[in-house]
């Protein structure tokens, strides 16, 4: 029979080859052989939890807590397997736990910290995170220093996102700008820490260092749409509007319709340019369907729309934009817009001395809700000439390219009206028109 010593160093062996499984069967038989070997245990939690074997080893880990009440790690342990879950409810009591015993346990007070954000305890999180920044600071260990330096970044993006939420970006800037310069080349998250800086530096109206972040962004994690838009938004407000109006077409529509602001951003830059035309058409598309997620850049984007229709000569389309204006941003802020009040009051005069009835005039078409469907190429073989479309609702449907009224615009994620007819093999889209 193999010995205690022999069985945890064979389940090293496995270790060493990241076969945790394989490691924690044998770690297992060394713990039944010796059930008071607290080594032995302490080998099989921390197997246990490599393997995601999380209800396992929080029993083992509570057990060693109980026998050896001074060790800040056990408890530390309990708590890392329901963060690892994403459970951080009941991760922060036994975080909690482990900082009694060592209060400058810093690995422990970057996942509380994180723990608390993600809770909705923003202010436990700071306190905790900040003094994880004191401490990493004030290391003489070069050494530790260094072992600890990607906790440290992640510790300032966390933090940096705080200072966000409140709407601090000059905090948040800092923040964001440490996590960046201590965060190493293989870090996974490098991309959203430059994007967060960048964006902070966008608000903060700082437009030439924010574009050269934001390109390292877009460069570390190509075609996400939250870099590009605001790549585009600093490329707008440098002038640089060809490259500005590029970014924007190339995030495909189905995440505008999602994210309005990306709308919104995307019709400040058209008005500029004077394609008041355009304006109204990529507004009034969008504004088919508002949805509860933005519900003050809906406000901005009726605004944006208003003043399109203004600039149109269009009293109507502008006092019904107003009106939806107002609509957005009591259900935003709890109350009518002075502004927008002012600007329906001036829009009534003008109509009133031209003779025109804005109470009695049909809704604009833009607000209408369209006959047929509207969904997204999700997949095209332009070799074949068929491919599938993506409804709001249902099973995707198939669309050959004859009953594409527009093929030469055919794309993935392109935006389409359709109706449904019964086809030879089942359901079919016809009369299909890219919109986008």
């Amino acid at each position: 029979m193999q010995s205690v010593d022999e069985l945890i160093e064979k389940a090293e062996h496995f270790a060493e080859q990241l076969r945790w499984e394989e490691a924690a069967q044998v770690a297992r038989q060394a713990v039944e052989l010796a059930p008071n070997n607290r080594w032995a245990k302490e080998k099989l939690g921390w197997y246990l939890s490599r393997s995601k074997q999380h209800t396992a080893s929080i029993e083992i880990y509570t057990a060693l807590s109980q026998e050896v009440a001074g060790n800040y790690k056990y408890p530390y342990m309990v708590g890392y397997q329901y963060y690892d879950q994403q459970d951080f409810v009941n991760a922060i009591p036994w975080f909690l736990k482990s900082l009694e015993l060592n209060p400058d346990y810093m690995v422990v007070l970057y996942r509380c910290g994180y723990a608390y954000s993600q809770t909705g305890k923003t202010q436990e999180a700071e306190d905790l995170l900040r003094k994880f920044v004191r401490l990493w600071r004030d290391l003489e260990d070069e050494e530790t220093k260094q072992r600890e330096k990607k906790t440290y970044a992640d510790t300032c993006f966390q933090l940096g996102k705080i200072h966000s939420e409140r709407g601090d970006w000059e905090r948040a800037a800092k923040a964001f700008q440490e996590a960046v310069e201590h965060a190493s080349e293989r870090d996974d998250k490098l991309a959203d820490k430059l994007y967060n800086l960048g964006k902070a530096l966008v608000k903060l109206q700082r437009y030439d260092e924010a574009l050269v972040e934001l390109l390292k962004a877009n460069q570390a994690a190509p075609r996400k749409h939250y870099i590009q838009t605001y790549l585009a938004i600093a490329y707008h407000r440098l002038g640089k509007l060809a490259e500005a109006d590029k970014m924007f077409q190339s995030i495909p529509t189905r995440k505008k319709d999602e994210l309005a602001y990306i709308w919104q951003h995307e019709a400040e830059l058209y008005l500029e340019q004077g394609r008041v035309t355009e304006v109204i058409k990529i507004l009034g598309a969008a504004t088919h369907r508002p949805n509860e997620k933005s519900l003050h850049s809906w406000y901005d984007i009726f605004i944006l729309l208003a003043e399109a229709h203004t600039r149109n000569s269009d009293l109507i389309g502008a006092y019904q934009a107003y009106q939806k204006a107002n609509f957005w941003h009591a259900k935003s802020r709890g109350k009518d817009s002075p502004l927008v009040s002012q600007r329906i009051k001036e829009i009534t005069g003008e109509a009133q001395q031209q003779g025109i009835d804005l109470d009695g005039a049909k809704p604009d078409a833009s607000y209408e809700a369209a006959d047929s469907k509207v969904a997204y190429i999700k997949k095209f073989f332009t070799d074949k000439g068929y491919g599938f479309i993506q409804q709001p609702e249902g099973e995707d449907v198939f669309v050959h390219i004859r009953n594409i009224v527009n093929s030469t615009q055919i794309r993935e994620g392109a935006r389409v009206e359709y109706e449904i007819t019964q086809g030879r093999k089942g359901l079919e889209a016809t009369n299909v028109r890219i919109l986008d």
